[in-house]
């Protein structure tokens, strides 16, 4: 036999063996865990599906809420399979979502109600981003062996933590508007233009009349301030800027209703 038959033979026998290895191997499958990538996608959309039902918004914010659900970015790490069985799974991981630039903004300009959420967040906050820890969830594995369904444990704060986050980054501005400290003194002005009127035309009353309407006027008085606030409160500077316009709106619209009252013009 010649030398460039026996190298035609060996060659179709090299390339012969080496095929049929290559074509016989099968895609290795990763055994189902919770930190299997398919399963991560899973839970971070189960949570997202979670967050958008937890908090109810005005319909005019609602698609801006729902784009901002689906936006925030969400990592889960420290995933560990607690329980294994054939198809199921049980889970706990850390969850991370790093929060919006609104809500950066909220932090600088209005730090009490950014302060606030990250209290009722009930995560950890660091470097703009908020954490969860210990959240419990379990998996299942469809027949088809793709589909993955999750069932998060009543007890996550997360997803409502989720949805606290979206809520206030769709309403920073109004929040930011609500919360200028220049509205204070206009609102107090308010209050005072209509404080007056109404004692104004309480004094005009016949002195008689004033004494039958002293227990009523009383009465007012004290559904006033439990319905809006005492007055003074507003002068509290450990309150936001919200809360202390707040009072003053409630004290004026039931000041002018009174006003309309002892008027006759109601």
């Amino acid at each position: 036999m010649n030398l460039k038959l026996i190298a035609v033979v060996l060659c179709v026998g090299f390339s012969g063996t080496a095929s049929a290895g290559f074509f016989d191997s099968k895609e290795e499958v990763q055994p189902f865990k919770c930190g299997r990538e398919d399963a991560t996608v899973a839970l971070i959309n189960a949570l997202r599906d979670a967050a958008l039902a937890k908090v109810s918004v005005a319909g005019s914010e609602l698609t801006q809420f729902q784009n901002k659900v689906l936006t925030i970015p969400v990592m889960p790490s420290d995933i560990t399979t607690t329980e294994q069985g054939k198809n199921t799974v049980r889970c706990v991981a850390s969850v991370s979502a790093t929060l919006p630039t609104e809500l950066k903004e909220l932090s600088v300009k209005t730090p009490d109600v950014f302060s606030n959420f990250i209290a009722e967040s009930r995560a950890l906050y660091k470097v703009d981003t908020l954490r969860w820890n210990n959240v419990s969830y379990a998996l299942r594995l469809a027949d088809n062996e793709k589909d993955i369904s999750v069932s998060l444990d009543d007890i996550s704060n997360m997803p409502m933590g989720l949805a606290k986050t979206a809520k206030l980054a769709v309403s920073a501005d109004s929040i930011i508007k609500n919360n200028d400290p220049t509205k204070i003194n206009a609102y107090k002005n308010q209050y005072e233009i209509e404080d007056a009127k109404l004692n104004k035309i309480w004094k005009a009353i016949p002195a008689s009349f004033r004494s039958s309407m002293k227990d009523e006027q009383v009465s007012w008085v004290w559904s006033k301030q439990e319905q809006c606030g005492d007055i003074s409160r507003a002068n509290n500077t450990n309150l936001s800027v919200s809360e202390r316009v707040g009072i003053y709106q409630c004290q004026t619209a039931m000041t002018v209703d009174r006003i309309k009252y002892l008027g006759g013009y109601k």
